[in-house]
């Protein structure tokens, strides 16, 4: 099993309208891409304007195909121009990690 989290800062000022975005994207895909269960966390301690979307694939090969269709979907497009639109996010702190399960 292959755990996907993306995580983002928002930049300052912008973490209300942030956390709604990823709400949002989150609702997209799993309307759109049924079995893709996203869920939108946020720090409890820790850096407070973070989030993080997690979500779970059974293999590499399925993150790769799975991401490779949301990537090329328009909707999805949309919603990243949005973003970028907003200002909601340091790009500086955006990043992917990939867990394997290991028991």
């Amino acid at each position: 099993m292959i755990l996907s989290v993306r995580t983002g800062g928002m930049q300052s000022g912008k973490q209300m309208a942030g956390f709604a975005w990823a709400v949002k994207v989150a609702a997209y895909l799993n309307t759109t891409f049924p079995g893709m269960n996203v869920r939108v966390t946020r720090p409890v301690g820790g850096p407070l304007a973070e989030v993080h979307w997690l979500s779970e694939f059974a293999s590499l090969a399925e993150y790769e195909a799975r991401v490779a269709k949301f990537e090329a979907d328009a909707g999805y497009q949309g919603l990243l121009k949005e973003a970028r639109d907003g200002g909601f996010f340091d790009a500086r702190t955006l990043r992917d990690d990939l867990h394997q399960t290991i028991g």
